[in-house]
């Protein structure tokens, strides 16, 4: 079973700046699930351990921002979100 964080996002400006405020910590940009939503189409995915990292960051930035845990066995997609931007 895989375990991962991913950051949704409002558009697609928010993604590409959030790609350069997480710069030093392992990301992978993807397509956003489509069991999730259908925001700008844009997802970043973050490891479980560097959830408070990424989150500090993210805050510091602003708004624009959801994050899911998500569990994925096999084809099997399970997710809640976790923490959201404030306005």
């Amino acid at each position: 079973m895989k375990e991962y964080y991913l950051f949704t996002f409002d558009s697609t400006h928010y993604a590409i700046r959030a790609q350069k405020l997480l710069a030093g910590l392992s990301i992978v940009t993807m397509p956003t699930l489509r069991q999730i939503s259908a925001s700008c189409g844009i997802s970043v995915r973050i490891q479980p351990n560097q959830r408070e990292e990424a989150v500090r960051r993210m805050e510091e930035a602003g708004e624009g921002w959801h994050l899911y845990h998500i569990f994925q066995d096999g084809k099997d997609i399970s997710y809640r979100l976790w923490a959201e931007s404030k306005p």
